[in-house]
């Protein structure tokens, strides 16, 4: 099962997972780049990855893209 992610986590790692950069999706949400990253960093935390590759695949396997 997925571990628990803000609404905010989700529209990121959605974004994210579909290729989008981290100046890309800050600018989609009306966030900094940084907060984006900070958001980034919580979410592959969370999910036990460690790379951009593991949470597109990640995504994938949950229907997400």
């Amino acid at each position: 099962a997925m571990p628990r992610m803000s609404k905010r986590e989700q529209q990121v790692f959605i974004l994210l997972a579909q290729g989008q950069r981290i100046k890309d999706v800050a600018g989609h949400l009306g966030l900094s780049a940084n907060t984006v990253s900070t958001y980034r960093a919580r979410i592959m935390k969370k999910l036990g990855i460690s790379n951009m590759t593991e949470l597109i695949q990640y995504a994938l396997r949950m229907g997400m893209i």
